[in-house]
């Protein structure tokens, strides 16, 4: 038996709408899968800096209090740098 006309229409039709929601279906999935992966590489950078914040404050408390001290006076001699930095500059602007 012969489809007909109507029939072959109505076939093309389902497939029509099928293939769009397979399409549709696809470009979901590769976005799904676009994000897990965008959110995985996320989580394994977040991670490596936890693990390296983990290991500083391990070290922080395990230094004596001579390591302590000898840190302060580094982080004062870097501030006490910036700050004359800029004086002197003025300074020596002001002198030409």
């Amino acid at each position: 038996m012969a489809k007909s006309s109507r029939d072959r229409t109505h076939d093309q039709q389902a497939l029509t709408t099928d293939t769009m929601r397979l399409h549709q279906d696809v470009a979901v999935r590769d976005s799904a899968r676009a994000t897990l992966a965008q959110d995985r590489t996320q989580r394994q950078t977040d991670q490596a800096q936890l693990d390296s914040l983990k290991a500083t404050l391990k070290r922080s408390q395990q230094a004596t209090p001579r390591d302590k001290a000898h840190r302060q006076e580094q982080r004062l001699d870097v501030a006490e740098k910036r700050v004359r930095k800029p004086a002197h500059s003025a300074t020596s602007t002001n002198q030409h």
